[in-house]
């Protein structure tokens, strides 16, 4: 009876094997059925695109490009010429004049120049007096109930006529927005740029992916900076360099549209963001080396995929042995298709085996739960053969996963300056834009350098203001009779400015300062994608409206009573009774400068 029982149980456990065996074997068909089709459907772009970036994120290996150099249309630019966007041609038209004059090699505008303006005429001038110089077009593709519509935005014709070239400033994006591939057309910007500037012969097919300039990326000054470069730039800083001019701007000068930003691979130098004449740089470098990288042939991709499915039959048998060397087997392998994609870019090709790795990994997945699930149910069975003998397992390790990180900051103790300049707007009526661009630049250097003297951070500049914090982001036990000796300071610094200013004959109105301590919430703000240092909490609307008090005080500067014991109520200062804040229950007590 008992050699029939145990012959008996030989065949049931087979039999069990068996069906497992064949379910993980029909399970790891459908994963790699599905994964192929999966793929042609475009479903898996986005993890083909990943792929590409992690390993070029380990393995840029681009020449440096270091005779490009962007001209940045930033912010202080803006500031410095003084003028609303966009700029007279005749700015322009001095700039090549100082490029020229600089020893600049080339100059490609990433700017298109279309509507004829009375200054094209200079602008042309200028241009053919420099040589080198390429212009943008761009072309729009509009669908309407009609069709489809394309447009073309052209330079003006007497600017193309004296540009050495024009070509289309359009990049192509992937489906997640992000530029990895350079430019189809060839008659693209870049392509027609690298003609002008470089060797075109053996060029690559088009279509190629970009190897992007390593970091910092494309050197890259402030277009303000290009216009005076003997005073503004380096000696010999222009000298042999091909100049890319473009906007760099998070948002255009009117604020009514996006300013021309460009999506990049994660890998890349810099934010995600960029401008698109930083995109151009990139575009244009790996044309000029000639570095840019080919897409795998497809027999490569097919023997992966059947070098994959073998190992996944491999893991397959593995696990029903062991689940942990399955496992181990499985990792290596993906290890493998990885490390295969990274040789190939050593050898200047792309390849994006998303379809591979999907379909082992999908595979190796679903033969651990079917061969854990087996084993599993195997041994409840056996627990529960032996449940009147032992104590039942029902121990579990719980692994908590630690919680992303989020944006915010911690609770601190800070001391907080803002400043204002009486009569700023009437002020600015009546000077020349660019007189007055210059004066607020002074104005705002002049205090500034005042706050870093005395340890200060400067949250931001808001026009002619100033805000400054003290106890972040370093801890200063200090901080409030920084504050306080900064107020002081600050105060000397702008009746020294605005005496100056009167001695020149432009009259400027007094800076009202205003200073408090308390808590705040100091950290990063924003959003995941773009965020800033600063502080937030009732201590910085104290000071700010302690600021805007010196209206009624009579007074220039204002710190409240807490900021005045705190700094052990420092000399130099004197009760200037109490006011009323809104948003304050009870009336504040307030110090002021001494006279």
């Amino acid at each position: 009876m008992s050699s029939r029982s145990n012959h008996g149980a030989k065949p049931a456990g087979r039999s069990r094997d068996l069906r497992v065996l064949l379910l993980t074997a029909g399970w790891s068909f459908l994963a790699w059925l599905g994964a192929l089709i999966v793929d042609r459907l475009g479903a898996l772009d986005g993890l083909d695109h990943t792929l590409i970036d992690g390993v070029a994120s380990v393995s840029n290996d681009a020449a440096l490009r270091d005779e490009l150099l962007i001209v940045a249309i930033d912010p202080q630019s803006f500031q410095d010429v003084g003028l609303a966007w966009p700029w007279p041609r005749r700015i322009h038209a001095q700039l090549l004049d100082a490029a020229r004059e600089a020893g600049a090699k080339g100059v490609v505008f990433d700017i298109v120049f279309d509507a004829q303006t009375p200054a094209d005429p200079r602008f042309a001038e200028a241009i053919v007096a420099f040589g080198p110089v390429v212009l943008a077009a761009e072309r729009s593709i509009v669908e309407t109930p009609f069709g489809t519509v394309e447009t073309e935005a052209r330079p003006a014709q007497v600017l193309a006529d004296a540009a050495r070239a024009v070509g289309f400033a359009s990049l192509p994006l992937d489906g997640d927005g992000r530029l990895r591939r350079l430019p189809m057309e060839s008659e693209s910007l870049t392509r027609v740029a690298a003609r002008v500037f470089g060797d075109t012969s053996g060029r690559t097919p088009l279509g190629q992916y970009i190897r992007f300039q390593p970091t910092p990326g494309p050197m890259r000054v402030s277009y303000y900076q290009a216009l005076a470069p003997d005073t503004a730039l380096p000696e010999e800083a222009l000298r042999g360099k091909i100049l890319l001019v473009g906007l760099a701007l998070p948002a255009s000068p009117t604020g009514t549209q996006t300013g021309d930003t460009v999506l990049m691979p994660g890998h890349v130098a810099g934010p995600v963001a960029q401008p698109g004449v930083v995109a151009q740089a990139h575009v244009l470098a790996s044309l000029l080396n000639n570095d840019a990288l080919r897409v795998s042939p497809a027999w490569f991709g097919v023997l992966i995929a059947l070098l994959a499915f073998i190992l996944s039959a491999g893991v397959g048998f593995a696990m029903a042995r062991s689940i942990a060397s399955g496992s181990t087997l499985a990792i290596a392998g993906v290890a493998m298709i990885v490390l295969i994609a990274w040789l190939m870019r050593q050898a200047g090709w792309v390849a994006a085996p998303s379809a591979t790795l999907s379909g082992l990994a999908i595979a190796s997945l679903g033969q651990l739960a079917i061969i854990g699930g087996a084993a599993a149910v195997a041994r409840r069975r056996l627990a529960a053969g032996f449940a009147r003998y032992v104590a039942p397992d029902i121990m579990r390790q719980i692994l908590a996963a630690p919680e992303p990180p989020e944006l915010g900051g911690e609770e601190r103790d800070i001391s907080v300056i803002v400043t204002d300049l009486a009569g700023f707007t009437d002020l600015m009526e009546h000077l020349d834009p660019a007189d007055g661009a210059n004066l607020v630049r002074d104005y705002l250097d002049r205090l500034g350098s005042v706050v870093l003297a005395h340890g200060g951070m400067i949250d931001q500049f808001i026009g002619d203001s100033v805000v400054a914090l003290f106890n972040a982001p370093l801890e200063q036990a200090d901080h409030a009779s920084r504050a306080v000796a900064c107020v002081a300071a600050l105060d000397e610094a702008a009746e020294a400015f605005r005496l100056e200013q009167a001695g020149r004959g432009v009259e400027i109105g007094v800076t009202r300062i205003g200073a408090a301590t308390g808590t705040a919430v100091v950290g990063n703000f924003g959003s995941r994608a773009r965020f800033h240092y600063t502080a937030m909490g009732d201590v910085v609307n104290t000071a700010s409206r302690l600021e805007s008090a010196n209206r009624e005080t009579g007074t220039r500067g204002l710190i409240d009573g807490a900021l005045f014991e705190k700094a052990d109520k420092p000399s130099g200062f004197q009760a200037a009774g109490e006011v009323s804040l809104k948003g304050k229950a009870l009336p504040l007590a307030v110090y002021t400068i001494s006279a």
